[in-house]
């Protein structure tokens, strides 16, 4: 997180900064970020526990095949991928949504849980990346001729 900061932190003052004033920026950011999500763990119901398996599932749906097709692919065109962590992001935030309308509504949690929905919303991302970039490797191929 802090390495995060600092970075935010250089590309924003370019090279204006000294390292020490840009490690105690760096700091000062980490610790506003660490308030931040200290409060929505407070604010939001459930544990945290909860909170962080939704945070996973949701890193798993949007960023997890983005990197391992671009380790396996580094040739896939960057849109194929950010179409899928689109994907694989709506489609795990209107499970959310939908999922804690539909406990709020009936009492009964629903078949898939939010955790699992994060592989379903996975397996979409790859699906869908893989599928724009066939499409785009054809468009660019017929560009080129």
């Amino acid at each position: 997180m802090v390495s995060t900061a600092q970075s935010a932190a250089v590309q924003l003052f370019s090279r204006r900064l000294t390292q020490r004033v840009e490690l105690k920026l760096a700091r000062m950011v980490a610790v506003v970020m660490l308030l931040i999500a200290g409060a929505f763990a407070l604010i939001l119901p459930g544990s945290l526990v909860d909170l962080m398996n939704q945070v996973i599932a949701l890193v798993a749906a949007t960023l997890f095949p983005a990197t391992l097709l671009l380790i396996l692919k580094p040739g896939l065109h960057p849109y194929a991928v950010l179409t899928g962590m689109l994907t694989g992001l709506i489609s795990s935030v209107v499970y959310v949504f939908w999922f804690n309308q539909h406990l709020a509504h009936t009492g009964q949690v629903p078949a898939i849980s939010l955790e699992a929905f994060g592989a379903c919303a996975m397996l979409l991302n790859f699906g869908v990346s893989l599928l724009i970039a066939v499409f785009l490797q054809g468009v660019v191929s017929r560009i080129k001729e």
